[in-house]
């Protein structure tokens, strides 16, 4: 079993794709990590009326709440990504990512919304979206720490 607080993202701060250096992101609060699949109709007149399907391409979307804090370097990085529309290499592991055994999905990401929320009697959080953007040489992966 595993729980949520073990699950770690990490941001990637070494100087490329073959030679990582994960740093976690420590301000995230809750996040999910969305896998799905479009699909094609596959329906042929002998399925017996009905409707088949077939998987295709696939989506990720990562979503999670971060604390601002404007002297963090990944919030801040994070912003900048936004501002700027630049790609960043994070992984999504349900542990850390020098932990053997964790695995999860690993891209370079965009981030897609950076909202803010301020709430009277809470901190301010940030409310972001990040999706694997264009990229031919480093696509997503199924990362397992080994």
């Amino acid at each position: 079993m595993r729980f949520g607080f073990e699950c770690v993202i990490s941001r990637n701060t070494g100087a490329n794709w073959a030679t990582p250096t994960w740093n976690p992101l420590e301000l995230v609060q809750d996040a999910t990590l969305n896998l799905d699949a479009d699909e094609a109709d596959v329906t042929v007149r002998g399925s017996s009326g009905w409707a088949q399907a077939e998987p295709t391409t696939r989506k990720a979307e990562l979503t999670f709440q971060i604390m601002h804090d404007n002297a963090n370097s990944d919030f801040t990085t994070l912003r900048d990504a936004f501002l700027n529309r630049t790609a960043m290499d994070m992984a999504v592991l349900d542990g850390a990512a020098n932990a053997s055994g964790a695995q999860g999905l690993r891209a370079m990401w965009k981030v897609f919304r950076f909202s803010r929320s301020e709430a009277l009697r809470d901190a301010v959080v940030y409310e972001v979206t990040m999706k694997p953007s264009f990229e031919t040489t480093n696509v997503p992966v199924w990362m397992t720490v080994t």
